[in-house]
């Protein structure tokens, strides 16, 4: 790949020049410079524009050099500096200048997406389960669009209610959110159900937290209306059959159903959604269902200016053996959305080559509705197939062509993707593709215990990977991988600066970090590695060669990027703090960053919040790559508290999920610090020297921040 220019698109058009005018400074006080990108922290792609602005009350300053990705630029008279880089991840851009305070901001800059779909979709971003959202893994994937389900449900009257989801039977519903919502039950209000109905006000205040973290990592929104059948925990089991309802309470569940479908809309104008679908799957009464969303799309679209969407009614499994779904008329709307997860996933095949050639024959009618309709065509849900009781002896035929579950899944993905990139649809939508501790199974598995036994496993990263090969563009990772390099050559060399008392050694050391810089400018990384490993190895013979000493406070941290930044701060979840009140929440804050570092026998890292936490959040370490939940390439760090932090094994044990205090084995007591920020010190040795790690963060039942890359920079070898 080339290497990176950190130059601006020579097309671009610059700026007129202007007259700068400063605010006068008091005698005796340092002014205070702000650095801001033009385009956000989460709108920055590769080999695009990265704008950055630099002022002094609110005025451009001009003449600052910005530090940006191992570049240096200096701002003209409109105080701007202008980057162009093509590596992707959490980057921090520094100002300087004489006579004035040095000031930092952080963005991330996304992989570039792949043209050829426009719309890059997945619910894994934004699931209300949200112990098992991806949003920063989402977007390093390639995913510019979160979809947002909005849930309902209904009784045996046809009446419909909205819902959201708790914790089910892991916390009971508190008195407070009991007293809320109990004139929506005629008995009594269940305290550990999983989905819980909810007044109008908490349903909506639900949904737009949901949308407002999506947008803060720079997301559109795709909003859906979607029908869950009644049960015990409202969820419907697998294998228990929904309520039947006689035609008055039909009627009344499509006149509710329309009511809810046109106050949703309303919600998606205000809220600014960019996809809307009011009804999600047709389910039940399919053709009732479509004829109701089409008879309201005038009032819809006077509620609603984005596009509008509809499921597309037929399943895969229509198409085995010749058959093709029912057609119906979908003119008036903007997308049809031929699904391929989940229920219209039942294989009714044993033939793996059946099932892909019902892949195309799909597809080819969902082209030929599009082209007779007017209607854009998003392929959806691609995730996997669905097991059936009745035809348990054909799904286990057809398992069998693959030696292991997760091999038959990925073979589904990429036969889809594969037939999907030789057509022209508007985007496609992938789920679920969660990875940290999350049991995954077949869907209707769980209907027989041998069934979920044999088709159930810890999911790895190995499905997210898959789909992002087709969603994104290339980036250069030596390039990235070089940059961080250089910066730890660069503290290693302030730490032979600081503490070496031989002129000639210091003057070497400068010399050598100049033409390491110029070499990275250049793109010429085997010369970085090589000058890189010379300052390494003289620091390696001071001792604590990084400078990095383990108190609490972060001006080490100071020239190297983040592996990680933290856009959102809506922090705790809002369903959390409605169905259990702020009591198990209240020790816990909102992680601000992540720096990781590495000498040759330690790893360091920092973590920052929004406010020290009384509660620190639990770490994973995986050392596979690709979270493998294998036992030996994963380990957590649990801490308890300054000079209180363990490092354990993670072990994975059938299908119990490990204790978030005690995963496996311990293996040592970690030197740990509490200040500004948290810091901690882990030998390397103790999770076997590997050559990256991934890191995730978490506190029990929230989405974990991550997934982390971090590549151990190597104190002793040229090249990697």
């Amino acid at each position: 790949m080339p290497p990176p220019t950190g130059q601006a698109d020579p097309n671009t058009t610059p700026e007129p020049e202007h007259r700068v005018y400063l605010p006068s400074v008091s005698k005796g006080y340092t002014p205070h410079l702000e650095i801001s990108c033009l385009n956000g922290p989460v709108q920055n792609y590769v080999n695009d524009d990265i704008v950055l602005e630099v002022t002094y009350g609110g005025e451009p300053v001009e003449g600052a050099i910005v530090h940006f990705a191992g570049f240096e630029k200096h701002t003209g008279k409109d105080g701007k500096a202008v980057f162009n880089i093509d590596m992707a991840g959490p980057f921090k851009a520094r100002v300087e200048k004489p006579g004035y305070e040095d000031a930092s901001t952080l963005l991330w800059v996304f992989p570039e997406g792949n043209e050829k779909f426009p719309i890059r979709s997945t619910k894994s971003v934004s699931d209300p389960e949200q112990w098992g959202d991806i949003d920063c893994a989402g977007r390093m994937a390639g995913f510019n669009f979160a979809r947002i389900k909005a849930y309902y449900t209904y009784d045996e009257e046809g009446n419909v209610y909205p819902i959201i989801i708790t914790l089910g039977e892991a916390e009971r519903l508190s008195d407070e959110a009991t007293r809320i919502i109990q004139e929506l039950y005629d008995d009594e209000v269940p305290r550990y159900d999983l989905w819980i109905r909810v007044p109008d006000d908490v349903f909506y205040e639900n949904l737009e937290w949901m949308i407002g973290k999506a947008k803060d990592w720079g997301f559109n929104v795709y909003l859906l209306g979607e029908m869950l059948p009644p049960s015990v925990v409202t969820g419907h089991p697998e294998g228990k059959p929904s309520l039947e309802l006689d035609e008055e309470a039909i009627q009344r569940y499509l006149e509710q159903r329309q009511e809810e479908a046109l106050k949703l809309a309303e919600f998606a104008e205000k809220q600014g959604v960019d996809l809307f679908d009011p009804y999600g799957s047709f389910m039940m009464f399919p053709s009732e269902q479509f004829s109701l969303y089409k008879e309201s799309l005038l009032e819809i679209r006077e509620r609603f200016s984005g596009e509008l969407v509809t499921w597309m009614i037929g399943a895969l499994r229509d198409c085995i053996n010749g058959n093709a779904p029912l057609e119906y008329d979908y003119s008036g709307l903007d997308y049809i959305f031929p699904w391929f997860g989940c229920h219209p996933g039942l294989l009714t095949t044993d033939s793996p080559s059946k099932w892909k050639d019902a892949i195309q024959k799909y597809l080819d009618f969902a082209e030929h509705l599009g082209d007779k309709y007017g209607v854009k065509v998003l392929p959806g849900y691609i995730a996997s197939f669905e097991y059936g009781i009745d035809n348990d002896e054909v799904f286990n035929e057809f398992m069998s062509k693959f030696d292991s579950p997760e091999n038959a899944r990925i073979w589904f993905i990429k036969s889809v993707f594969d037939e999907v990139s030789r057509r022209e649809v508007a985007g496609v939508d992938a789920h679920p593709l969660w990875f940290f501790e999350r049991l995954y199974s077949m869907p209707g598995v769980g209907a027989r215990e041998d069934a979920y036994q044999k088709f159930s496993w810890w999911e790895t990263k190995r499905p997210l990977n898959t789909v992002a090969s087709y969603l994104i563009h290339p980036w250069n990772e030596e390039a990235k991988n070089a940059l961080r390099t250089l910066q730890h050559a660069r503290l290693a060399a302030d730490s032979i600066t600081t503490r070496s008392s031989d002129p000639s050694l210091v003057h070497r050391v400068s010399t050598l970090m100049g033409e390491a810089s110029e070499a990275y400018e250049r793109g010429d990384y085997d010369i970085v590695y090589e000058i890189t490993r010379e300052v390494l190895g003289q620091a390696l013979k001071i001792g604590n060669p990084l400078g990095i000493v383990v108190d609490g406070k972060e001006n080490e941290w100071r020239d190297i990027d983040p592996v990680y930044f933290n856009p959102n701060k809506a922090f705790p979840w809002f369903n959390l703090i409605f169905c259990y009140g702020g009591e198990m929440v209240k020790n816990m804050t909102n992680l601000k960053l992540v720096y990781a570092a590495n000498d040759a026998e330690n790893l360091y890292l920092m973590l920052k919040f929004d406010e020290l936490p009384k509660q620190a959040p639990y770490i994973n370490i995986d050392i596979s790559g690709e979270w493998s939940h294998q036992n030996g390439e994963e380990f957590r760090i649990v801490t308890h508290g300054p000079h209180d932090s363990m490092l354990w094994t993670q072990e994975y044990e059938g299908f119990e999920w490990p204790d978030p205090e005690h995963s496996g084995s311990k293996l040592a007591d970690l030197e740990c610090a509490y200040g500004d920020v948290i810091e901690l010190k882990i030998p390397l040795e103790l999770i076997k020297n590997p050559e990256k790690i991934n890191l995730e963060v978490w506190y029990p039942w929230m989405a974990p921040w991550g997934d982390m890359k971090v590549d151990i920079v190597k104190w002793y070898e040229n090249t990697r």
